[in-house]
C-alpha cells in the first residue's frame, strides 16, 4: 500500500508541476518532492521515537497529498490560462483554500503520528511546507 500511495503522490504531483514547468523538470520536481516527504517524515518520527509508525504515516501523507494534488489541477491549469475580465481571483482563492486544507490535513496526520496536540502538528506541517518549498524553489525555479 505504501508504494502505491507514494507512486500516486509522485504521479499527481508530476501532473501538477506539468502545468508550470517543462516535462523533465516536472518529473524531477515530483521525484524530489516525494523523496522530501519520505525523508522529512522519517526524520520527524525517528527524532520522536516513533519510527515504527513510518509506513502508516507516510501512506496517509502521500494518499491525502495525492487527493489534494488532483483537486488542485483545475485551478492550477486555470491560472496558466490568460486572465479574462475577472482576472485570476477565483483560481487564486481555490488554490489558497486547498493549501490551507492541505496544511490542516497534514497537521492532523502528524498529530496522530506523534500522539501530540494539533498545534504541534500545524507547526510541523508549516515547517514541512517551508522546507519543501525552499528546496524545490532552489532546485527547480519557475520560469518568469
Amino acid at each position: 500500500m505504501l508504494y502505491l500511495t507514494l507512486g500516486t503522490y509522485a504521479g499527481s504531483n508530476f501532473l501538477l508541476a506539468l502545468g508550470l514547468q517543462a516535462p523533465i523538470t516536472a518529473a524531477m520536481a515530483s521525484i524530489t518532492g516525494t523523496a522530501l516527504l519520505a525523508v522529512l517524515t522519517l526524520s520527524l518520527l525517528y527524532l520522536h521515537g516513533r519510527a515504527a509508525r513510518l509506513r502508516q504515516t507516510l501512506a496517509a501523507l502521500a494518499g491525502t497529498g495525492s487527493v489534494i494534488a488532483v483537486l488542485s489541477l483545475p485551478p492550477i491549469y486555470w491560472l496558466t490560462a490568460p486572465a479574462g475580465e475577472g482576472g485570476h481571483s477565483v483560481p487564486n482563492l481555490l488554490v489558497f483554500a486547498l493549501f490551507v486544507w492541505s496544511v490542516v490535513v497534514i497537521a492532523h496526520i502528524i498529530r496522530h503520528a506523534l500522539a501530540t496536540r494539533l498545534i504541534v502538528g500545524l507547526v510541523v506541517a508549516m515547517m514541512f511546507y517551508w522546507v519543501a518549498a525552499s528546496v524545490q524553489g532552489a532546485l527547480f525555479p519557475l520560469a518568469q
